[in-house]
């Protein structure tokens, strides 16, 4: 690399002691994992947020009942939650709003693949014509 000293600046400023993001070093380990041991394990983590602006905001609970609530005046959805997390409302005021985060966890480590994968299809395209530019 030393008779093509851009480009290795280039692939030196995606390493996490440069960029201080670990992208390249997560891309590497789950693309050789599942290369050499086949499909990794996966689990999947739903987590649901329920908001009500200046109300509420729950996050991951269980077993919860939001009944009868008024704000500046105004009737509150009421918002039950059971015990495996599941939410339904009833509608008053319809300003409840149901985020649901899904992550998949490979081998301990949490990532909301969709994000990640794009991510790192960015940083790979801005590599590709760094690299391109300099050839």
């Amino acid at each position: 690399m030393q008779d093509e000293p851009e480009i290795y600046e280039l692939l030196e400023n995606i390493q996490p002691f440069k960029s201080k993001n670990n992208w390249v070093v997560d891309l590497c380990f789950l693309t050789n994992d599942a290369k050499h041991n086949n499909l990794s394990k996966t689990e999947s983590h739903k987590s649901t947020l329920v908001e009500q602006e200046g109300f509420a905001r729950i996050r991951g609970a269980r077993n919860v009942v939001m009944s009868n609530n008024y704000y500046n005046g105004v009737r509150q959805d009421d918002v039950f939650i059971d015990g495996s997390g599941e939410v339904s409302v009833t509608k008053h005021s319809g300003t409840t709003i149901i985020t649901i985060d899904n992550k998949i966890m490979f081998h301990g480590k949490k990532l909301e693949i969709v994000p990640f994968l794009t991510h790192c299809h960015q940083e790979i395209a801005i590599l590709n014509k760094n690299i391109g530019d300099l050839l």
